[in-house]
């Protein structure tokens, strides 16, 4: 939801899998944006599958595709003219989990705009979008914990492989908390949760 306004992701047989809108009433349902627009040489619509919906900062962010740039990232207003790409950064939520890491009023992601993986933020402006950290690289889970204005996550690096790491949002706040694993590689940590003081995994 965002004010007050589900949007999803939807196939009307016309425009292929693109982003959708509803207050709730039939009237009130439609498409937002066609991002992908046309057809395949078999009439098949193109589809830009919008997906990962998260609110951060007063805007929608989700990612989507387009022939000029698979999985980016886009954020909307939810007006079709306010809903635009951010720049051309490849964007996954880090650990795979179903949305973008929320902090202090920006996003964070795993992204890769050229020159390799990294963490990625955004205020929702292309120039808001920046990387914080090169070479990290979310690792399979199912989840994240924030806590004291940090967020706890799995990163894998080629030496100790999915590991515990924290991010404050900045370079040097972002870094490996503990190799778990010393002895075969990747402890793998899951299931993040805190009550306010500590986090599990």
């Amino acid at each position: 939801m965002y004010n007050n306004q589900l949007y999803f992701t939807y196939d009307d047989g016309i425009y292929g899998l693109e982003l959708w809108t509803s207050d709730g009433t039939t009237a009130g349902t439609h498409l937002l944006k066609d991002i992908w627009t046309g057809t395949t040489g078999g009439g098949i619509p193109y589809s830009s599958l919008p997906r990962y919906f998260t609110v951060c900062n007063g805007l929608l962010f989700f990612q989507a595709s387009t022939p000029v740039r698979a999985q980016g990232l886009w954020v909307s207003d939810g007006t079709e003219a306010g809903t635009q790409m951010l720049g051309n950064q490849y964007s996954d939520p880090f650990a795979s989990v179903s949305s973008f890491i929320v902090l202090n009023d920006k996003i964070y992601f795993e992204g890769n705009a050229g020159s390799g993986y990294g963490m990625w933020s955004s205020d929702g402006t292309t120039a808001g979008t920046q990387l914080v950290k090169s070479g990290i690289i979310g690792s399979p889970s199912t989840s994240y914990a924030i806590m004291n204005s940090k967020f706890y996550f799995q990163s894998d690096t080629n030496t100790t492989g999915g590991e515990l790491w924290v991010s404050d949002g900045t370079d040097t706040g972002t870094l490996m908390v503990k190799d778990v694993n010393t002895v075969s590689f990747s402890s793998d940590p899951q299931n993040f949760f805190t009550d306010g003081q500590k986090v599990y995994f």
